[in-house]
């Protein structure tokens, strides 16, 4: 990103992490249906004169401190309010209306702008049996106002699957195209 986008250095260490909410619900979730898990924001740097798995490592180890019950759960509160207030984000982000309140609330909640310049998730390792249906695993897909790119790793039969999404709105194809060979050239001389 560094070498890619040195223009916004001020939002490097700015990163959303997916956090699974299935260990701390008081009921047990057990195997129902839907991915319970949240976005909690963490400020990390690089390691400096160390590599990739270097900063992977002092990341674990800060991580456990970051996730409390109250940062996990703090995103839940926007199912609370009316889904045309919601909307009328939306609107006034995109000029399609013009209102004070929702432009001063979308300020206090910190939805006026790019908060972050990464949502990573690590989906985990998952390993079939041979003649499984399914071959791959891709995603998931997300999209949001507030961060500048996705970036999602799944682990499937040995197949390490990276989806890269971002919103043309904050970041130019080239510039995510850029983004994405660099990404790959470093993981390739990684591997």
């Amino acid at each position: 990103e560094a070498e890619v986008q040195p223009e916004s250095a001020e939002l490097h260490g700015r990163t959303i992490l997916a956090v699974d909410q299935r260990p701390r619900l008081k009921a047990p979730a057990g195997e129902s249906f839907g991915f319970l898990a949240t976005g909690v924001r963490a400020r990390f740097e690089r390691v400096r004169g160390g590599g990739f798995w270097d900063t992977c490592r002092a990341i674990g180890a800060k991580l456990p401190g970051m996730v409390s019950d109250e940062n996990v759960f703090a995103p839940v509160m926007l199912d609370g309010l009316p889904g045309g207030l919601l909307d009328a984000f939306g609107f006034q982000r995109y000029g399609l209306i013009d209102d004070r309140q929702v432009a001063g609330l979308m300020r206090r909640m910190g939805k006026d702008q790019i908060r972050s310049n990464f949502l990573l998730s690590n989906l985990g390792r998952v390993e079939c049996a041979s003649g499984s249906a399914i071959d791959l695993i891709y995603g998931p897909f997300v999209y949001s106002d507030t961060i500048e790119k996705y970036l999602g790793v799944t682990t499937w039969n040995g197949r390490m699957c990276f989806a890269l999404c971002y919103g043309e709105g904050h970041l130019s194809t080239a510039v995510a195209t850029e983004f994405r060979d660099r990404a790959m050239e470093n993981l390739r001389a990684a591997t």
